[in-house]
């Protein structure tokens, strides 16, 4: 499941992971129903949005044939941060995550989350620019997750936004291989 970032929508969301799927795996891209201007849509009701996401993956391994053990929670932005929390909170049953350009906000509630989980039980990749203004704190997260023995890793990209990157398939294919354990 890849979530689109704040301001964004599901179709314009869905070029950047051809690869994904090219390289076999089956790739949901929700689209949020939280309107936040004409024809954009964002994350911010936590819960409106874990019941939607929730629902989403319903339909998906009712209608697909899923392996509940390869399952990853994607995301650009809030839709990253957003994966990142229902994957470290179970809310979805997930292998682990890959967040571009996000980092959850409130680092103290994620150590307590992660001290409740066993670390071998979730991977992470992240991918941040080094002029994204998310740098620090995602920096700061991986870190987190790295002390606690979670398998996580950082990609900083040195003259990338907050932004996809324009060769986001090395990231992707990276991040899936990293994933996968």
């Amino acid at each position: 499941m890849a979530l689109h970032g704040a301001g964004g929508d599901a179709e314009e969301f869905s070029p950047h992971w051809q690869r994904a799927t090219a390289e076999g795996w089956l790739v949901g891209i929700p689209q949020s129903s939280q309107m936040i201007a004409p024809g954009r849509f964002g994350w911010a009701d936590q819960d409106r949005a874990a019941q939607e996401i929730r629902g989403h993956y319903q339909t998906i391994i009712r209608e697909c044939r899923v392996d509940p053990g390869r399952v990853i929670m994607a995301g650009f932005s809030q839709g990253g941060a957003t994966a990142i929390w229902m994957v470290l909170t179970r809310l979805l049953p997930a292998r682990g995550f890959l967040g571009v350009a996000c980092a959850p906000c409130d680092l103290d509630k994620v150590r307590a989350v992660i001290r409740s989980i066993p670390p071998h039980e979730i991977r992470g990749y992240l991918v941040v620019g080094a002029k994204d203004y998310v740098f620090g704190r995602a920096r700061l997260f991986c870190e987190t997750l790295q002390s606690d023995g979670v398998a996580a890793r950082l990609e900083v990209r040195p003259d990338l936004g907050h932004e996809v990157p324009r060769d986001f398939d090395r990231s992707l294919t990276a991040g899936l291989e990293c994933l996968r354990g």
